[in-house]
């Protein structure tokens, strides 16, 4: 599996420019400077139909952020975007394939255009190494449609 490597900030801000870009970062600053956040997206593509079968489709990937100075502790999130609106219950299976360290973590959350939607699920202390992630669905809408499977790998 490839993955990306995210940096924000001024350096991936290409259209601003230097003085803008210099002008704006004390307002732009957050606790963890966007330079040490390592940003990895799996399982894409995993779409599948809406449960409000006209709607946008659903998107089962799932992004794993850790951060430079701790790379064995993860966040897990997920935002998927419905103009109706609809629910999804899910299990989030984690395994580092290094060190032995698993888990299972169930997750129910709203997808919406506006608002809360998706999930985060912060400080999963998953160790470094190959970490292999799947996750399964079931969304709630119109109709109730089992989501497809998502799953995979990336070293952490």
């Amino acid at each position: 599996m490839s993955s990306t490597r995210v940096t924000m900030g001024c350096a991936v801000t290409a259209f601003l420019s230097a003085a803008a870009c210099a002008f704006a970062a004390p307002a732009l600053a957050d606790p963890v400077p966007s330079y040490d956040v390592w940003d990895y997206y799996l399982a894409m593509p995993c779409h599948g139909f809406s449960p409000n079968l006209l709607d946008l489709p659903y998107n089962g990937g799932i992004r794993l952020q850790t951060v430079r100075t701790a790379p064995g502790i993860v966040t897990f999130m997920s935002d998927s975007k419905s103009i109706f609106g609809y629910t999804t219950d899910a299990v989030i299976d984690w395994h580092n394939l290094d060190n032995g360290r698993s888990g299972s973590i169930p997750v129910t959350y709203q997808h919406a255009l506006t608002g809360p939607s998706g999930f985060v699920i912060p400080g999963i202390d998953t160790g470094t190494g190959r970490l292999r992630v799947s996750v399964t669905a079931v969304n709630h809408g119109f109709a109730t449609l089992d989501a497809p499977t998502c799953s995979g790998e990336e070293t952490l």
